[in-house]
């Protein structure tokens, strides 16, 4: 299972760094975005929230938004990545 790393011991989260997991954690979270929020026909995160992550990526300039990357047009695709 994967843990956050916290401000201090019994504090808050570190949303914005730290989460230690292993590579199948990571691979969960890249296909709950892959599959735009929906796993085994359930909505686990708001498809508009998906879509916004895109968006948002694809059109800022450092190819940066909520924690995600872009590499456009790599080989002919553009990759996502956290």
């Amino acid at each position: 299972y994967a843990l956050w790393s916290t401000d201090q011991k019994g504090g808050l989260a570190k949303a914005y760094c730290c989460l230690h997991a292993i590579a199948t954690d990571f691979a969960k979270l890249g296909r709950i975005v892959t599959k735009k929020g929906i796993i085994n026909n359930v909505s686990i995160i708001d498809s508009n929230y998906i879509h916004t992550i895109y968006k948002e990526v694809s059109t800022n300039e450092n190819q940066y938004a909520y924690q995600f990357w872009l590499i456009s047009d790599y080989k002919g695709y553009d990759i996502i990545y956290m």
